[in-house]
């Protein structure tokens, strides 16, 4: 993800770049924590749902995406 201007988030999705999608989604600019959410749910990487729960002390953004990626993903965590 760049230090200057906004994140290139489908760059960042078609990388996988699951780091840059999560430090996105922390992004001042609310559509680009949209899109971030967005995009990490159709990656759909459950292995990502660990790392989405400890967002979520700091991001609701977290939620909507983990609720994308869907309930089963989540069950064992709850």
């Amino acid at each position: 993800m760049s230090l200057f201007g906004k994140p290139d988030i489908n760059k960042l999705k078609d990388k996988k770049d699951i780091d840059g999608l999560l430090k996105a989604l922390s992004h001042k600019d609310d559509a680009v924590r949209d899109a971030a959410a967005e995009a990490l749910s159709q990656i759909g990487d459950t292995h990502v749902v660990d790392r989405l729960i400890a967002s979520l002390k700091n991001n609701t953004k977290g939620v909507y995406t983990l609720v994308k990626i869907g309930a089963s993903a989540v069950g064992p965590h709850i």
